[in-house]
């Protein structure tokens, strides 16, 4: 690693910018999610979908020039792109887990720090958690399955150490 004075750059500054430029395109998704607010299928959606449809391909071009300067940066440091940090699968798995959590932390006998819940919504609470909880883990035990085909495999990925 080099730059054009032939100057060594050290593995902890290459490290150090790869993580600068890693957060700046985790900010450009976010830009990217605000983009696409308007087909967000969320039921509670994070953001009001306030962009005129005229504005899209200017923010879109913006953003993919953004993205192509830090790959064009890092190249001219002869800075290696950095593997993924995680497979979408196992980001599947700990999000589901953590809504596994939230459910447990809804169930009534928990609620009961708040005050003692009215009769009606115990039962409807108590449904509604085990119906949701069988749609988690019904989509937990697909996420579970091997994939079709077998992707790279990622730093995090404990098959590739």
């Amino acid at each position: 690693m080099q730059n054009n004075e032939n100057e060594p750059l050290s593995t902890t500054h290459a490290m150090g910018l790869v993580a600068r430029l890693r957060h700046i395109d985790r900010l450009l998704n976010e830009i990217d999610t605000a983009l696409r607010a308007s087909e967000s299928p969320a039921a509670f959606p994070r953001l009001e979908p306030d962009l005129r449809q005229e504005e899209h391909p200017f923010i879109r071009q913006s953003v993919e020039a953004m993205r192509k300067h830090l790959l064009d940066f890092l190249e001219e440091l002869e800075i290696a792109r950095p593997a993924s940090l995680a497979s979408a699968r196992q980001s599947m798995r700990v999000a589901l887990v953590l809504i596994e959590i939230t459910l447990e932390e809804i169930e009534t006998t928990k609620l009961r720090g708040y005050g003692e819940p009215p009769g009606w919504l115990v039962h409807k609470l108590d449904g509604f958690v085990r119906e949701f909880r069988a749609e988690v883990t019904r989509l937990h035990e697909f996420v579970r399955q091997e994939p079709l085909f077998s992707p790279q495999k990622t730093p995090c990925d404990p098959e590739a150490q």
